[in-house]
């Protein structure tokens, strides 16, 4: 069995918000290395929560962001997929999470729904191509802009229990992400 599995923030959790300004532009996780573009900075926990401090947060309603010890654990899997951006929360390093590793033409946009069927934006039900999934841990695609995060989920061998991001963050027990099954295919 594959699962698609859309990554999302756990409300949960506390968010955190850049202290120090920057430029919107160089915000935008697209898909796109954004090494360079942002310089280190100082961010902050959302003051309104009683909620608790998660691994996993989201930052700015842009992107995730990485505790130093999730990041140093599961460094494998973000090689190939993902860039790991320092910025500082008082005193402890953390990693924005851009994820590069951007998959075109596995969704199958005929079978698939949308909130706007026009524009094929917004996707409601996602169906995707069983045979053009990545093995790789991360991934975003354009028909979502490239602002939803995608892993898959399969456990046929033992590279794909590997590179499985659902699995590590799983057994690892890490807080702050939910994992939202938006396929499943038979293998």
């Amino acid at each position: 069995m594959k699962r698609v599995l859309q990554i999302e923030p756990d409300t949960n959790f506390r968010f955190m918000y850049s202290v120090d300004d920057y430029d919107v532009n160089d915000w935008k996780f697209n898909g796109e290395s954004r090494i360079g573009n942002i310089k280190r900075f100082q961010a902050q926990w959302a003051q309104d929560s009683n909620k608790p401090i998660p691994d996993i947060s989201y930052i700015n309603t842009s992107t995730f962001a990485i505790s130093k010890k999730v990041a140093t654990e599961l460094v494998e899997l973000w090689e190939d997929s993902a860039e790991l951006i320092p910025f500082d929360v008082n005193d402890e390093l953390w990693y924005l999470l851009n994820v590069i590793n951007r998959q075109e033409n596995i969704l199958d946009v005929d079978n698939s729904e949308f909130m706007v069927p026009v524009l094929n934006v917004g996707i409601e039900k996602a169906v995707f191509y069983p045979d053009k999934l990545p093995r790789s841990c991360i991934f975003k695609i354009p028909e979502g802009r490239y602002s939803e995060t995608f892993c898959v989920d399969s456990r046929v061998d033992d590279e794909d229990i590997m590179n499985n991001l659902f699995c590590a963050i799983q057994g690892h027990g890490y807080t702050g992400l939910i994992f939202k099954e938006v396929a499943s295919y038979k293998v």
